[in-house]
């Protein structure tokens, strides 16, 4: 029995050591009701409502006024244009990003998978990693962006990857992939 358990545990540290299989996920963030933390700074950012990230959006862009199908940017890919649009904190365009992967941003809707930026940047450099993300990958999104069903591409960030989705022509979400997670304490 001795035997058995101890080619388990060697078992076991392989995996975790070699494959990853067995690690805990490494969190950034920590998640409360009302606020989260980044835990390498310690530093507390408070939820914010979804108008207050429109606004912040808005006021960026130098917008009178605002609707969600508003386009902000534009690039050729393909035949088409993939659109950038001023969208909602719900479903799709940059207010979707910021209100939920940037941390002064986001409005609390906290996920089973939740991931975010780290703290400090801006709605411009959010939208050079989408124009960026895009450019890198314009055969993928060619053959798929425009469809219902999407596409989704990859990018990086600082050595990070970050996903982009394109679903009928029009940026849904981008978001760290595998970092930045937050944990669920409240």
């Amino acid at each position: 029995m001795k035997k058995l358990q101890g080619g388990l545990a060697a078992l076991l540290l392989f995996l975790t050591l070699f494959t990853g299989i067995g690690q805990a996920a490494a969190y950034e963030w920590n998640m409360y009701s009302s606020s989260m933390q980044y835990i390498a700074t310690g530093q507390q950012y408070s939820y914010k409502s979804c108008g207050s990230v429109k606004n912040s959006a808005q006021g960026h862009y130098r917008l009178p006024n605002t609707t969600s199908a508003q386009t902000l940017a534009t690039w050729k890919v393909g035949s088409g244009n993939i659109a950038l649009d001023f969208g909602d904190c719900s479903t799709y365009g940059i207010t979707h990003i910021l209100s939920r992967h940037v941390p002064e941003q986001f409005i609390g809707n906290i996920t089973r998978t939740q991931s975010f930026f780290r703290p400090g940047q801006s709605i411009a450099s959010i939208q050079t990693l989408v124009s960026d993300t895009i450019n890198a990958n314009k055969t993928q999104i060619a053959a798929s962006g425009y469809t219902s069903s999407g596409t989704a591409v990859y990018g990086s960030w600082n050595g990070n990857k970050v996903k982009l989705v394109i679903k009928g022509g029009k940026v849904i979400t981008m978001y760290p992939d595998g970092w930045g997670l937050g944990q669920d304490l409240r």
